[in-house]
């Protein structure tokens, strides 16, 4: 019983250290490659909303200033979901860019995005609908959070450049 009690406990742990995690980003390619992680996976609605509402800084000693928590979140948001759309004619501010080189031989590159504040508001409002949606079930009985996002439309790769 205690020995499936550690097993347990240490699969838990290991677990964790795989989670893609900001704390452990001190590079621009580690922020790159975090950005990756969580826009390739599979979107977990609360961390995404907490990161919008963050007032945190990530310093990386290659930049000159702290990147805002919230700027690198509303990036990950916005290249997962698209949840803007483009305006023509509206520009944002590229805060810095990050990028790396992946093993399938692209390298992925982000912009990380100043959006003014009520872009922010329409991310969390987002991101609060997609919660509700998931913890309410469908006419099948499996929660909507299950099916795919977005359709499987073609959009240009974060490894041809940022849309920003």
């Amino acid at each position: 019983m205690i020995t499936r009690f550690v097993l347990l406990l240490l699969l838990s742990q290991i677990a964790r250290a795989a989670e893609p995690s900001l704390e452990r980003v001190h590079s621009s390619e580690g922020l790159a490659r975090f950005i990756f992680s969580m826009t390739t996976g599979r979107p977990v609605f609360a961390d995404l909303l907490e990161g919008l509402e963050s007032s945190n800084v990530v310093r990386i000693a290659s930049y000159d200033s702290p990147i805002p928590v919230r700027e690198i979140y509303g990036t990950i948001v916005e290249e997962k979901f698209d949840v803007l759309r483009y305006e023509p004619g509206k520009h944002h501010s590229v805060r810095e860019i990050c990028s790396f080189l992946h093993s399938d031989g692209l390298v992925y590159r982000y912009h990380i995005t100043v959006y003014e504040h009520g872009e922010y508001r329409l991310m969390s409002d987002f991101l609060r609908a997609k919660m509700a949606k998931k913890t309410k079930p469908n006419k099948s009985g499996a929660a909507n959070g299950s099916q795919p996002i977005r359709s499987g439309t073609n959009r240009t790769s974060s490894a041809a450049g940022s849309r920003r």
